[in-house]
Order: structure tokens, then C-alpha cells, then sequence
């Protein structure tokens, strides 16, 4: 694989990540500037806030403040900004001001409320909100639309299995009972192999760009 002949920017940064939490930074750097370099010119300012932000957002108090600090900037430049309203959202959601994470999500979704592209958006607000059966019917809709959108698997799980927990004392024979034991057989039987074989073919991709990296060339 020579450089060059992978030109997806959301695949590098991928990569980069995997990098990063094996430890191997400096290569994880690498792989976000490739990542950069592919984005035209004009986003590249957008993709930039979003990888700082992303790595400031797990780290210190201060450093919390820092992207939240970015965010906010960046909105005050352009208050539709979608990425830095996202942002802003999950660092609300982190310090637990759940109304203000939802406020954001709802202005980053002005607009693109029933558009595929944002289901995942929309399905976190619905979540944010302790609406399990509306981000379950947004989830099972993305995922009807793009079946290997591994993302919108691994959310949908995680919604059944809220649902499973809240009836997890359920009686036998009972509604809420067969409510949960097909839930429990959709996530064992179709979910879980469906996201192992997506994540096969993705560790398939890294492997290969990890053999080419470690050939010397």
C-alpha cells in the first residue's frame, strides 16, 4: 500500500487513533497530517478545531476548558458551525449539563433533521433525552440505509441493551420478558456477528497499512 493510493482522510484518522492508543504517538501524528493534507484547503481549519478538540476533551479540567474555549470561538465565527456545536455538545454531556448537550445537538440539527447523513446526530440527542424508542427507530432506519455503518450497530446495541436493563427484573411469560429475550437473541444472533465482521474488515485495512509501514519502504 504506497502512500498516496489510500486518499481517504476519515480512514487516516481512524488509523491515527488506533496508533494513539497503542502508545505510538508520534506515528498517530503522522497519520493526522496525511489525514489533513487530504482535505481540501478551504476545511482544512474545520478538521483541525475537530482532532484538537477531540484530544483535549479527554484530558484535564483545563484542558476541558481549552475546547470548550475552541468551540465557542469557532461558533461566535459561525454560529451554524455543526462540528463545533457537536463538540460543544459532548463536552456539555461529559460535565453533565444534559439541557445545554441538547441544546446544542438540536441547533446542529437545524435543517437536517430527516437526513441519513445525521441519523447518528439525532439518535444521541434522542439518548440525551431518555427516548429509547425514538433513537431506536432512527438507528434501525440509518442502518437500513448503510448496513456496514458500524457506528449506528454499536449504538443500536447499546439502546437494547438500555432496554434489556430497564425490564431486566421482568417476570417469566410476560410481555416485558419476551420484550427482552428478543432483544438479548437480536443482539447475540444478528447484531454482535454483523459489527465482529465489520470490524474484521476493518482490522483487514489496518493490518495491510501496518505491514507496509513496518516493510521499511
Amino acid at each position: 500500500l504506497l502512500y498516496g493510493t489510500i486518499c481517504d482522510p476519515e480512514f487516516m484518522m481512524h488509523y491515527a487513533n488506533s496508533l494513539s492508543k497503542g502508545g505510538r504517538h508520534s506515528q498517530a501524528v503522522f497519520q493526522m497530517r496525511r489525514a489533513i493534507d487530504l482535505i481540501p484547503t478551504d476545511q482544512r481549519r474545520l478538521a483541525e478545531m475537530n482532532i484538537l478538540v477531540h484530544y483535549l476533551s479527554g484530558g484535564s479540567d483545563k484542558e476541558k476548558s481549552r475546547a470548550r474555549e475552541i468551540c465557542l470561538s469557532e461558533i461566535k465565527r459561525n454560529p451554524s458551525n455543526r462540528a463545533a456545536l457537536v463538540r460543544l455538545s459532548q463536552l456539555e454531556a461529559l460535565d453533565g449539563n444534559v439541557s445545554e448537550a441538547v441544546k446544542c445537538l438540536e441547533r446542529a440539527l437545524t435543517g437536517v433533521e430527516n437526513d441519513p447523513k445525521y441519523a447518528k446526530m439525532l439518535a444521541q440527542k434522542h439518548l440525551l433525552k431518555d427516548e429509547l424508542y425514538e433513537a431506536e427507530m432512527v438507528l434501525r432506519r440509518a442502518i437500513d440505509a448503510d448496513p456496514n455503518d458500524i457506528q449506528a450497530w454499536a449504538l443500536l446495541t447499546h439502546v437494547l441493551i438500555q432496554n434489556v436493563d430497564m425490564i431486566k427484573d421482568a417476570s417469566v411469560n410476560t410481555n416485558s420478558a419476551a420484550k427482552k429475550d428478543k432483544a438479548l437473541k437480536e443482539i447475540e444472533e444478528n447484531i454482535l456477528p454483523k459489527m465482529k465482521s465489520l470490524v474484521k474488515a476493518f482490522a483487514m485495512y489496518y493490518t495491510a497499512v501496518n505491514a507496509y509501514n513496518n516493510s521499511g519502504n
